[in-house]
């Protein structure tokens, strides 16, 4: 199913948009202007099932596509450049991710 989701801090708007055939892509949006800073593609964000916005930067969890049981690969991006700032490699499924704020870190909880 198709569908959309969106995420927003004093700075940004994060729309995830999804399609039928479960390929996601992530905009991002100026709140002043409305304007769209980037946009992050199905090939640079992989099968993104989770995301968080705060204080300029996104957190992004994805999976391999057509492989639910795949591994969950975390990014970590800057919205104003749009770039992949770390790349975070996991064994097993996640249910959780956060961004904490101004501390940079992940909270991921695992599916026991």
């Amino acid at each position: 199913m198709a569908g959309s989701d969106f995420q927003l801090d004093n700075d940004f708007i994060a729309v995830l948009q999804y399609e039928e055939d479960q390929t996601c892509s992530i905009t991002l949006l100026s709140t002043e202007t409305l304007e769209v800073v980037h946009t992050i593609t199905e090939q640079e964000l992989g099968r993104c099932h989770q995301f968080h916005l705060s204080n300029g930067l996104l957190v992004s969890a994805s999976q391999t596509a057509g492989n639910p049981d795949s591994d969950t690969v975390i990014r970590l991006w800057d919205v104003m450049t749009g770039k992949c700032l770390r790349v975070i490699e996991e064994e097993g499924n996640k249910n959780l991710v956060k961004y904490l704020q101004t501390h940079y870190t992940f909270s991921i909880q695992l599916e026991v």
